[in-house]
């Protein structure tokens, strides 16, 4: 192989020692902590304590006491039949080797074999390193059946360097994106093929298996898979001729749905169903009818063009796919995926470097960066310009990368001030933290800053709570047209009256509502109640901070709750919406 072909075997060489230098000097972090926890957990829990189906939580709470994995056990749920798992079981599946050999290290070196001591977390990180690596091969492979070698050689240091996953590698070790990248890798290694035997396509379907009982919306690359030699004409006479030509694709559904029936064994036994939808909090799900494409894109919070802008160059390049490339499969495959990853309420997907929600879909981006490249590099000025260009943006994700191990980006409340005010520094401004948006937690207790009051409602609240009537509402509105502001103060201020003979004293209750319940705060009017008068009213005041909304339209709600035996009545009910001033929203 001469220079010039072996081009991109070079530069997959230099990828990965720069990983090595890389991974060398952030050393190894412990990862078997909150979202990881929940995917990891079904290996100790099967492997080592004998309860797959989570029938008993006191050997996880000890694991939590000891080892500080999460403050919340969300990672659990309970159904009908007991307790399943938040996440489905296609992560440990994969990590089950790595996990395996940690066992049998830990139990020979007689160490602590809890499964969350020092070499499990070890394991779980090289797990990590050695599917991106295994993906570098496999993608490098898979390009090369469509592009010239300078082309791929391009593409790897633009998916690897210039994006985000560069941080899913580095520093979000365990996380589900990096090895459904490389799923997504092994799945376009054996689609680019012109022929596959029946090994061959019964692998392919066991990586479909594994991505959808990993992350299930990942499911949407069968359509990819199912259109990738339509090249136009009617759609129906292409699905018949699909169907006449089974045997190409029989051994693919047959490993498909033998992979998806582990997943649905378990929840069989563990949820009482073969299919289990385990969001079952109002607080969090898909947002179909109003997804948040604009912040998902372009947002300065966590927008995924803004902090991996040389996805543009993919997006680019769709517009020069030709059929005989595939373009309708990558079209509606991309178009639908990015739809779906925008319409999750936490459209910021949490704590991370970018937006992590798309980042293993890169595998499949990867096709129209290379089709851009192939256009650019015709010419040799535009090849010159192409490359300087990724240069620079790779250069900018290493470095904000760095960045953001070093506390000059937040992983989740940037803005557009924040992110002027830190872009290319080395040290963090002295303004920074007051140009973030607002810390809820930092708010819990009304800090020191200052509020103005933007609505006063006055609320005929005389009425009385017994037996038979146990609740009494106060205010249900939309918080939207009580304020613009992301986090407001609800002050209440009231008389209450309750009957010396009350079981248990009433509640206060704040919550927001979004197809019920998702954020509540009680209070026992025992405890917020302020002296007595001769009559024995007594006034009562008690102040809720709202959390970052699902949606602007979900609605505020103030009640009152005589849950036990007993009587309580209220009167002259007050309510102030109070906002922060001088904050950057």
């Amino acid at each position: 192989m001469n220079a010039s072909a072996a081009l991109s075997k070079y530069t997959l060489l230099f990828i990965v020692v720069f990983y090595a230098l890389v991974l060398s000097s952030y050393g190894i972090n412990y990862v078997l902590t909150w979202d990881v926890f929940g995917y990891y957990l079904y290996l100790p829990a099967t492997f080592i304590y004998g309860d797959p189906f989570f029938n008993d939580l006191s050997w996880i709470q000890s694991v939590i006491n000891e080892h500080k994995n999460t403050s919340t056990l969300y990672q659990i749920v309970k159904t009908n039949m007991g307790h399943t798992g938040k996440y489905p079981i296609g992560l440990s599946i994969l990590y089950s080797p790595f996990f395996l050999i940690a066992h049998l290290v830990t139990k020979l070196m007689g160490g602590t074999a809890d499964g969350f001591s020092a070499a499990y977390n070890v394991a779980i990180n090289v797990a990590t390193w050695t599917y991106s690596m295994a993906s570098l091969v496999l993608l490098r492979k898979a390009l090369l059946r469509m592009f010239s070698d300078a082309v791929v050689a391009w593409v790897l240091l633009a998916v690897f360097l210039g994006t985000n996953l560069f941080h899913q590698i580095i520093g979000a070790a365990g996380m589900p994106h990096v090895i459904l990248f490389f799923l997504y890798s092994v799945a376009l290694y054996f689609i680019t093929m012109n022929q596959r035997s029946g090994v061959q396509n019964l692998l392919l379907g066991f990586t479909f298996g594994l991505m959808i009982i990993a992350r299930p919306t990942d499911g949407l690359v069968l359509l990819l898979w199912a259109f990738w030699n339509y090249r136009g004409g009617s759609i129906f006479k292409y699905g018949i001729e699909c169907l006449k030509d089974y045997h190409r694709w029989a051994y693919t559904v047959i490993a498909l749905f033998s992979v998806i029936s582990v997943q649905m064994l378990y929840w069989w036994k563990s949820a009482g169903t073969p299919v289990f939808y385990s969001y079952n909090n109002p607080g969090e799900g898909f947002d179909f009818l109003k997804p948040h494409l604009l912040d998902f894109m372009l947002s300065f919070r966590k927008g995924w063009l803004v902090y991996t802008p040389i996805m543009f160059c993919a997006l680019i390049g769709m517009a020069f796919l030709k059929r005989t490339e595939h373009r309708f499969s990558l079209i509606l495959y991309s178009t639908l995926y990015i739809y779906l990853v925008a319409s999750w309420s936490c459209w910021w997907y949490a704590s991370s470097f970018g937006n992590r929600g798309i980042v293993q879909a890169y595998a499949l981006f990867a096709v129209p960066l290379g089709t851009l490249a192939a256009e650019v590099f015709r010419k040799k000025s535009g090849r010159a310009v192409l490359w300087m260009v990724s240069a620079l943006f790779i250069c900018l994700n290493v470095f904000q990368t760095w960045q953001l191990e070093h506390d000059l980006i937040h992983p989740s409340r940037m803005t557009k001030a924040a992110y002027k005010a830190t872009l290319l520094q080395f040290k963090e401004p002295s303004n920074f933290k007051s140009l973030l948006m607002l810390d809820r937690d930092s708010l819990m207790v009304r800090d020191t800053h200052s509020y103005t009051t933007s609505a006063v409602m006055e609320v005929d609240c005389a009425d009385e709570l017994d037996e038979g009537r146990e609740f009494l509402n106060v205010l249900i509105e939309p918080l939207n047209k009580l304020t613009s502001d992301e986090l407001v103060w609800v002050d209440l201020k009231a008389e209450a009256r309750m009957t010396a003979d009350s079981a248990s004293p009433a509640r206060l209750i704040f919550s927001i509502e979004h197809d019920g319940e998702y954020a509540r705060q009680s209070f026992d009017l025992d405890d917020i109640k302020r002296g007595e008068s001769e009559d024995g009213w007594s006034e009562i005041q008690a102040s809720y901070l709202t959390p970052y909304l699902r949606s602007p339209h979900d609605n505020l709600k103030v009640y009152f709750w005589q849950e036990d035996e007993g009587s309580s009545s209220f009167r002259n009910c007050r309510i102030t919406i109070r906002e922060r001033q001088n904050h950057v929203r």
